[in-house]
């Protein structure tokens, strides 16, 4: 009778062995395909980044204000939706430091797409609307996360609301990045979140699309 107990026992765990090895295999693949679809994400818009750039520099030499601002608008969207599956897939299991350097990657892009549309809008002022929503990736105060996740729900009204009348990138302020870093400190801005609209205007307060809607072009 004590046999039996003690191979039931020892079956048992060597079944919850067995499920944990497959469970943490199991994550391991599906974050990996996660992290390879970003990273496949990420080389399209790195190519649309550098045709952006590619364009703005032509600008001079006959390029329209339109066709720069038309380039921008697809690659902020593109972006946008990209960065929208990689919370999806963040959200769907833990941070790892592979998914912290590929959103770091990913704001690396929209710091490039920042300044080129502070260089755009000097050779094309009050033609379009560019807002910048600067916040923090993953804070572990419960407020500030919160407080961030009404800010996203109403800059995605905006932008479903505007749609290409507004160029909307988000960027996460702590990601490292000293390009991100040199144009916030030159904006004097040391809080977060906020939103920066046009370069000329900063907001640390949101309750609604109608607290962006009047700084607007």
């Amino acid at each position: 009778m004590l046999g039996n107990k003690k191979n039931v026992f020892w079956e048992a765990l060597l079944l919850t062995c067995v499920v944990f090895i497959l469970g943490l295999l199991a994550g391991t693949f599906i974050e990996s395909s996660h992290l390879q679809n970003v990273n496949d994400y990420y080389a399209q818009a790195e190519v649309s980044l550098i045709d952006s750039l590619a364009l703005s520099n032509s600008l001079n030499s006959g390029a329209s204000c339109s066709d720069m601002i038309n380039s921008s608008v697809t690659f902020a969207d593109k972006i946008y939706k990209q960065a929208e599956t990689l919370e999806q897939y963040e959200s769907s299991g833990k941070i790892t430091n592979s998914m912290r350097i590929a959103h770091a990657k990913y704001d690396l892009l929209r710091t490039i797409l920042w300044q080129n549309l502070m260089t755009l809008q000097k050779k094309c002022p009050n033609q379009f609307n560019y807002v910048i929503y600067l916040y923090e990736y993953n804070p572990s105060d419960l407020n500030q996360k919160a407080t961030e996740q009404v800010w996203s729900k109403i800059l995605s009204n905006l932008k479903q609301e505007e749609g290409n009348k507004v160029i909307l990138v988000p960027i996460a302020v702590n990601s490292g990045l000293s390009s991100l870093d040199a144009i916030v400190n030159q904006l004097n801005i040391t809080k977060f979140p906020a939103v920066v609209i046009n370069g000329n205007q900063t907001i640390y307060n949101l309750q609604s699309t109608n607290d962006l809607k009047k700084y607007l072009n």
